[in-house]
């Protein structure tokens, strides 16, 4: 049993969280008392999900949406990995968590996949420092739209995986994604630190400002046939070779983004 005494007891209610469609919790919200909000016990059940907004929730203690048990190096089997797959979640937006440690995790025992999600926006979570692991990526064949604001801990975007660097180097494909924001992000090395070449075919939108920390877009390559402007905290510019290029060029030039 993974529930722990700070996860609500959603289950005593007249419905079961294999039921759930949408949550939408804002301030003073019963949920926001949680520190989990989906046990990881319960992840398998949450089939039919399709929109999550927690918003203006300035009081939760919650600090973890979906919650992933660490294993020990003794359960470590990557080929009998546990992948749970949210087969309708489209939407997820987050706003003003101050505790929020981890919106999810993929570990060596479980690999969470988002195969529908379209939208992710998350607001002013300042604890949070990242939002998606190298494990997962591959699974937002569908991702439209991503947008992290104001979250001061934030690092990375794409967390690299410990065990998944002794993996042979694969190539990350955003089919759908075609805007990308991230603002006010006074930690931010880069997108991804991997060793992943990433492809981003629809890319027409990309916007960073105030991430006065960014190197690389990613570290591996990056190729965006669609982008020709980036938005950047000294204005619009043209883009004329690949995100990574650009940056380190205005770098040079002494631009700080």
């Amino acid at each position: 049993m993974c529930s722990t005494p700070d996860t609500i007891n959603l289950l005593h209610r007249p419905w079961s969280f294999s039921n759930l469609v949408e949550v939408d919790a804002q301030r003073n919200h019963k949920l926001l008392e949680s520190r989990i909000i989906f046990p990881c016990n319960e992840l398998h059940t949450l089939k039919n999900l399709e929109k999550l907004s927690i918003t203006d929730a300035y009081n939760s203690v919650i600090e973890e949406v979906f919650e992933v048990i660490e294993g020990t190096n003794d359960d470590v089997n990557i080929e009998t990995q546990s992948v749970v797959v949210f087969e309708k979640l489209k939407k997820v937006t987050l706003s003003e968590l101050d505790n929020l440690k981890h919106m999810w995790k993929s570990n060596r025992r479980i690999v969470l996949n988002f195969p529908n999600l379209t939208k992710v926006s998350i607001v002013g979570c300042k604890l949070l420092g990242q939002v998606f692991s190298s494990c997962m990526v591959g699974s937002l064949l569908q991702l439209q739209e991503l947008q992290i604001s104001y979250c001061r801990n934030m690092d990375v975007i794409v967390k690299q995986v410990e065990y998944s660097e002794t993996r042979p180097t694969k190539e990350v494909v955003f089919p759908c994604l075609k805007s990308i924001t991230l603002h006010n992000l006074q930690n931010l090395k880069g997108f991804c630190l991997g060793k992943e070449a990433f492809q981003w075919p629809s890319l027409t939108a990309l916007e960073i400002k105030d991430c006065p920390k960014i190197t690389v877009f990613t570290n591996g390559q990056s190729t965006t046939p669609k982008l020709k402007l980036i938005d950047t905290t000294f204005g619009l510019c043209h883009v004329t070779e690949d995100p990574n290029s650009f940056i380190k060029t205005y770098q040079q030039e002494g631009w700080q983004f």
